[in-house]
């Protein structure tokens, strides 16, 4: 060492530092070129990724209106009423054609990058999520054109509303998936940015650390050099303090062309493309809002035409009822054996007819938050659970179905809705006795401290396992409730009407030997307040 000359080891002392310097800013650089390409290639591919998921989910719920608004016009008769330019616009149908090929159209489009992008760490994710948006997508479509075979086939109103609650589910299910890739796609980018920023971070501290002790080192040589490097770290630091507290809008200041220049402007840019990404998401963001207002906005509609449309049916459907009784009973004339069976047979028909208007009436309101309750404080169950056996009686008339009874006679007085609680007495044992071919139905009552406990047992065919999960969604119906016929309506009604006595509703099943319904109501409830007289 001492062999080596002062002047030589000055200079490999100030040389050493400076190459060290160097190199550190040329790594630097070339790292931030190469995050930021990176996240630049990433985030056009994620950026192209969520415009085509707009668009598939833009002509998607194109669809959905379409194809709601053919209902409605249905169901109103207005498509009577359109004009010649309407006609010759080709109408819904031409809407919904339209709007579907433009989703599948922009579906191809986000295919194509899924599959086209392997480099793209979440590339198979993305590949599956294609595989369900795709599914989804062709389950709302089939279902629209089913209900555009129904409609030009002049199918009943009914046959059209109950393919809608279908194809209302492929609606949420679709809805759905295309929320859930665009969520997707928006962690992914935030997520790679993160770690863009983290990365840019790590080489910049690396960097001021390492330049500050070379510094150090040669601040004897020059103070030229020591500001020509200390006050450009010194706005890049600042800079990187501003970005990390949020503000995208600083900016480095630094015009030079050297290596710390070619980091500020890189510092620059990747702002800028921060701020832009920031702002879309942000639109995005309200885009979600909007959609799921409009959503909420046509569940409620929905209700509002249901509720609408049962209550103008009841009216006129009681007075045929009423008409067909007089008719049938002779009080306009005489009827002869043949006519009283067809009008009795009309009657019978209509009465069903109007239990399954009150039934969407009563799902109407429930689903609006307007059912009210009529509520007494001393309910006599004795009195409305005989009128519940002899319905049960009746139903099971010529079969070979035994009815057990278990009901003391010092029930205690319950408050409640005296017509809401023999509905869901009513139909609880009228399921069980629908749907039992043979063996017994037991309804058994007791009291359990505060409450009054209904057990309603059948030798049914029982509830598949897959089917009792949804067995409270309203138009739901298992196999053995297709077979005997019904709305679906029933169990969600009685469940919804419990609860609002504060009381609790649960099952077991079991597929081939029957299902037991228990129905908790408190005796003296404390969601409910008695009617003053």
């Amino acid at each position: 060492m001492r062999n080596i000359s002062l002047r030589t080891r000055l200079l490999a002392g100030f040389l050493l530092p400076v190459l060290v310097l160097v190199a550190l800013a040329y790594g630097t650089i070339v790292q931030t070129r190469r995050l930021g390409a990176e996240f630049d290639t990433v985030a056009a591919y994620d950026l192209a990724l969520v415009s085509a998921l707009d668009e598939v989910k833009f002509y998607g719920a194109r669809v959905i209106s379409s194809t709601n608004e053919l209902i409605l016009d249905h169901a109103i008769g207005r498509e009577d009423l359109v004009d010649s330019v309407d006609i010759e616009a080709g109408g819904e149908t031409t809407q919904i054609d339209s709007a579907r090929d433009s989703m599948w159209a922009a579906f191809r489009r986000y295919e194509e990058l899924v599959t086209n992008n392997d480099r793209v760490a979440n590339s198979a994710n993305n590949v599956d999520m294609s595989a369900e948006i795709e599914s989804a997508a062709q389950e709302l479509v089939g279902d629209s054109a089913r209900i555009i075979e129904l409609k030009d086939s002049e199918a009943d109103l009914w046959d059209i509303l109950g393919r809608r609650s279908t194809f209302e589910q492929a609606e949420i299910a679709f809805l759905s998936t295309i929320d859930q890739a665009l969520g997707y796609e928006m962690q992914e980018l935030s997520t790679r940015r993160a770690n863009v920023n983290d990365g840019i971070d790590r080489a910049l501290r690396t960097e001021t650390l390492l330049s500050i002790a070379a510094i150090l080192m040669i601040m004897a040589v020059s103070n030229i050099i020591y500001r020509s490097i200390h006050e450009p770290l010194a706005k890049l630091n600042a800079t990187a303090t501003a970005y990390s507290r949020g503000n995208l809008d600083a900016r480095t200041g630094i015009t030079g062309s050297d290596e710390l220049g070619e980091v500020a402007r890189t510092f620059d840019h990747m702002a800028r493309e921060l701020e832009i990404s920031i702002n879309e998401l942000e639109a995005q963001t309200i885009d979600a809002v909007l959609a799921r207002e409009q959503a909420e906005r046509s569940d409620r509609v929905k209700s509002q035409f249901l509720a609408s449309v049962s209550h103008e049916l009841r009216t006129p459907l009681n007075a045929v009822l009423n008409f067909t009784q007089f008719v049938s009973s002779g009080m306009m004339g005489d009827v002869n054996e043949r006519q009283v069976d067809a009008l009795t047979k009309v009657y019978n028909s209509g009465a069903h007819l109007l239990d399954v208007i009150n039934d969407v009436l009563d799902i109407s309101k429930i689903e609006a938050d307007s059912l009210q309750l009529f509520v007494e404080s001393d309910i006599n169950l004795n009195k409305e659970l005989s009128l519940v056996v002899d319905s049960a009686e009746t139903a099971l008339r010529g079969k070979p179905v035994r009815l057990n009874v278990d009901i003391p006679e010092d029930l205690p007085p319950i408050m409640g809705d005296r017509q809401r609680i023999r509905q869901i007495m009513l139909n609880l044992i009228g399921n069980a006795c629908k749907f039992t071919d043979e063996g017994e139905v037991t309804l058994k009552v007791e009291q359990v401290d505060n409450n009054v406990v209904f057990t309603i047992r059948d030798t049914g065919p029982g509830i598949a396992q897959d089917e009792q999960e949804t067995l409270y969604d309203p138009f739901q119906q298992g196999m053995a409730g297709l077979r005997h016929g019904g709305t679906g309506l029933g169990l969600p009604i009685c469940k919804r009407l419990v609860e609002a006595h504060g009381g609790t509703i649960s099952f077991e099943s079991t597929p081939g030997k029957g299902t037991t319904f228990y129905v908790s109501l408190p005796i003296r409830s404390t969601v409910l307040e008695p009617l003053q007289a």
